[in-house]
C-alpha cells in the first residue's frame, strides 16, 4: 500500500464560478477522541473518520473533501491538509498517522490537535478542482494524540557491535555502529567513557561471531589487535569501511548551530550543550530570526547537517540543505546523534 500522497502539501484548487451550488452542513465523526501511536502497531488501523451531510442529505453534484489538522492552540492559522478524494470515509494506520501527524508535532510528543474537513463541489471532469467560489468547513473535533519516534532496527550483518575497556567488554549492551547494506559503510556516534579507549568490532551480538581488529595502517581484519582511540574520553565518529577494511574516528568537541537564522558574533558558531546522561544529544535554547540555519561540530564543515527532501522528516543529513526558520521567535533545538541509523533534529518554538 503506497501513502505518499499524505505528506502532500499542494492544496485543492478552488475555481470561483458565476453559478453556486450551496452545501450543507457536513457533520464528522472520530473512532476516538484520543489516539496513543505505537511503532509496534504500526499496521494496526489508528483512525477511521466519517463524515455525511446533516439530515443525510443526497447531493447531485460532485463534492471533493481535505482533512485539515493543526495545533489546538493555532485554530487552523496553517493547518496540514491531507486530500480525502470524494469518498465519504476513511481509514488511517498507526503509522501513516504518525507519519501525518509529524507535520504538526515533534517525533515522540504528546498534544492537543484540531481537525476538521474542508469541502466544496468538484468539477464535472472529477478532477481535484472545485467549481464556485464558496468553501465550506465541518465543525472542529478535538483529539489528544501521541506519536512516537520512527526507530530502523539493523539487522544481521548491517550492525557491528563495540564491546571494549570503557564498558566491561560486553558484547550484549555495546554501543553499536550500523550501514546501508547496499554501501556497507557502518558508523555510529559512540560515547567513550575512559581516557584511553580500546574495543574490538564484533559482527553479532557474541565473543563467537566474527570480530575484527586493528591489523595496522588504519586497518580492520579478523585476528586483529585493539583498536585505540586516541583523544581522551567523548563522543566520536566511528566508520568502518567494509568495502575497503579501513577505519576511522572522529572526536565531536562541539556542536554547533550556523546560519542566517542564528544571532552571531562573528563567525563562530552558537555552541550547543550535551545531554549530561547521553552526551551524544545536543540542545540550547536561544533566539532565531527568520532565515536558515544547519548544525555543524568543531567549527568546521567537515561534519555539518542539514535537511534534504522532504523537508520537515526531522532527519539530519550530511551536507544537507540548510533548514529553514521561518518566523522569528524563541526555539529549543536539538540535535539527537545517539542511535546509530536513526538520528533526529528538532526545532520547536517556545511561549
Amino acid at each position: 500500500m503506497c501513502y505518499l500522497f499524505f505528506y502532500c502539501k499542494k492544496e485543492v484548487t478552488f475555481i470561483p464560478a458565476a453559478t453556486h451550488t450551496h452545501l450543507p452542513k457536513l457533520d464528522i465523526e472520530l473512532s476516538s477522541s484520543t489516539v496513543d501511536l505505537y511503532q509496534a502497531n504500526a499496521n494496526f488501523t489508528a483512525l477511521r473518520i466519517n463524515w455525511k451531510f446533516e439530515g443525510n442529505e443526497r447531493l447531485t453534484v460532485p463534492v471533493n473533501y481535505v482533512l485539515q489538522i493543526d495545533l489546538k492552540n493555532n485554530q487552523f492559522a496553517n493547518p496540514i491538509e491531507v486530500k480525502l478524494g470524494s469518498g465519504m470515509s476513511m481509514s488511517y494506520t498507526v503509522k501513516e498517522l504518525n507519519d501525518i501527524l509529524q507535520n504538526v508535532l515533534e517525533p515522540g510528543d504528546k498534544g492537543e490537535v484540531i481537525v476538521r474537513i474542508k469541502y466544496g463541489v468538484s468539477n464535472a471532469s472529477g478532477s481535484r478542482e472545485t467549481v464556485g467560489d464558496e468553501i465550506y468547513y465541518s465543525d472542529m473535533m478535538l483529539v489528544k494524540v501521541s506519536t512516537y519516534r520512527n526507530v530502523v532496527e539493523y539487522a544481521y550483518p548491517n550492525f557491528m557491535s563495540l564491546p571494549g575497556n570503557y564498558q566491561s567488554w560486553d558484547t550484549l549492551i555495546a554501543p553499536r555502529i550500523v550501514c546501508d547494506p547496499l554501501k556497507r559503510v557502518y558508523e555510529g556516534y559512540v560515547y567513550f567513557t575512559n581516557e584511553y579507549p580500546q574495543f574490538l568490532m564484533v559482527r553479532g551480538t557474541k565473543w563467537t561471531d566474527i570480530t575484527f581488529g586493528h591489523i595496522g595502517d588504519g586497518m580492520f581484519g579478523v585476528k586483529g589487535s585493539m583498536l585505540s582511540i586516541f583523544g581522551g574520553k567523548g563522543v566520536y565518529l566511528v566508520r568502518a569501511d567494509a568495502n575497503t577494511n579501513r577505519w576511522t574516528y572522529q572526536k565531536i568537541s562541539s556542536m554547533g548551530i550556523l546560519g542566517s537564522a542564528v544571532p552571531q558574533m562573528g563567525k563562530l558558531d552558537v555552541e550547543m550543550l550535551p545531554d549530561p546522561q547521553n552526551p551524544a544529544i545536543w540542545s540550547a535554547t536561544l533566539n532565531l530570526n527568520a532565515g536558515e540555519l544547519r548544525f555543524r561540530a568543531n567549527n568546521s564543515n567537515d561534519i555539518n547537517f542539514g535537511d534534504n527532501w522532504p523537508a520537515g522528516d526531522h532527519i539530519p543529513d550530511y551536507g544537507g540543505d540548510p533548514i529553514k526558520i521561518t518566523k522569528a521567535g524563541t526555539y529549543t533545538v536539538m540535535l539527537d546523534l545517539s542511535i546509530p541509523g536513526n538520528y533526529l533534529f528538532r526545532i520547536r518554538s517556545n511561549p
